[in-house]
């Protein structure tokens, strides 16, 4: 475990960069994929990417074949385990700032579904009941905090 100072001064830098950061001019959104087409610009952030939820729920085959240690039952706690997960990563580990903030400004691409209203792309400041719960959204609202 990292010490309370390194822990501190990743604390700061994290601030820094964010405070700092360039904005862009245009929000970033999740938009779902749809026949395995990525848009120009987006990154796809969902199953066998680096940025993948590396929790899956119960009801899926791959918590079945990998025996995941923490299986949550739903879409929800599986994000909510990746965001504990994330931030404790980003205090303890000086290099995964540096990971995070290259998705900033870019829109991140997965296959969670997406209501009527937000097809087109959800920005990551809205918070819309009807859209399925997605890391993205959590990935999103670190890197451009």
């Amino acid at each position: 475990m990292a010490s309370r100072s390194v822990r501190c001064a990743t604390t700061a830098r994290l601030a820094t960069a964010i405070r700092w950061g360039s904005w862009p001019m245009v929000e970033p959104k999740r938009i779902s994929l749809k026949r395995g087409r990525l848009p120009a610009g987006a990154i796809y952030v969902g199953p066998g990417s680096p940025y993948a939820n590396p929790y899956a729920t119960a009801l899926s085959v791959h918590s079945r074949w990998f025996g995941k240690v923490r299986t949550p039952q739903t879409a929800a706690e599986a994000v909510d385990l990746c965001k504990k997960e994330l931030v404790q990563t980003l205090l303890e580990n000086e290099r995964s700032i540096d990971i995070l903030l290259r998705l900033r400004g870019l829109d991140l691409a997965c296959w969670c579904h997406l209501c009527d209203v937000h097809k087109a792309g959800k920005p990551f400041f809205e918070v819309c009941p009807d859209c399925a719960p997605c890391h993205a959204d959590v990935l999103l609202e670190l890197a451009n905090a």
